[in-house]
């Protein structure tokens, strides 16, 4: 099975186990932790596909609520600006389109709001003003670190096709702390077992850690 088949399959069965929502706020409301888009059906795309201000409020609501599998749906990737310099810094081309909270480099963020949606024929560019808490390299593991911007501006790109919107080649994912702490205390629910009994391997032992380290990074900022 491919990477990204592996990735969408975890963000599947995690969003089957989410049983209990977890309210936390962005710019203006109080939203619920969303681990997959999967749930919605075509009509829901059409719709938020056929107005690109609409598509730029669905994504960037969506991936803060903590939606893995966003970008499956509503972005296009474009190959050549993968092997850009610019690309390795702070876009998530390479990436490919399903985030993995556990390995993948991403923005910590607590609030969000879209300032403005310029539109033309066939292209738009949004800007979104977030407060980052905190980034992550990405490399040898991941790796959290404070990083804060009271007003981190992202420049978010669209195309039309002929028949719908796309985000493309968006920037690393903007998630709210809250998805994040959720999605490690799940993971480290779903361990506890395994390490009390001392069946856990040095590996699992290693991970359910880290994950502990994130949610006690993550809960002190």
């Amino acid at each position: 099975m491919s990477r990204i088949g592996m990735h969408l399959m975890s963000v599947v069965l995690l969003a089957a186990a989410v049983t209990v929502l977890f309210p936390f706020q962005s710019s203006v409301h109080a939203y619920e932790i969303t681990w997959s888009v999967f749930n919605k059906g075509a009509e829901y795309f059409d719709k938020i596909q056929s107005d690109p201000k609409t598509l730029v409020q669905e994504y960037c609501d969506a991936e803060f609520k903590g939606a893995q599998d966003i970008r499956i749906k509503v972005v296009k990737l474009d190959p050549k600006k993968a092997s850009e310099k610019e690309a390795a810094s702070d876009r998530g081309d390479k990436h490919g389109k399903v985030i993995n909270f556990s390995s993948d480099p991403l923005v910590v963020v607590d609030s969000y709001v879209i300032r403005d949606v310029q539109v033309s024929k066939d292209t738009a560019e949004a800007t979104i003003a977030y407060r980052r808490l905190a980034s992550t390299d990405g490399i040898a593991g991941k790796r959290y670190m404070a990083d804060r911007k009271s007003n981190d501006i992202v420049k978010l790109s669209l195309s039309f096709d002929g028949s719908r919107w796309w985000i493309t080649a968006p920037p690393l994912p903007r998630v709210s702390k809250w998805a994040l702490i959720e999605y490690s205390e799940r993971i480290i629910s779903s361990m506890d077992s395994l390490i009390k009994a001392g069946k856990a391997s040095d590996g699992q032992k290693k991970y359910y850690l880290s994950n502990k380290d994130i949610v006690a990074f993550l809960r002190s900022l």
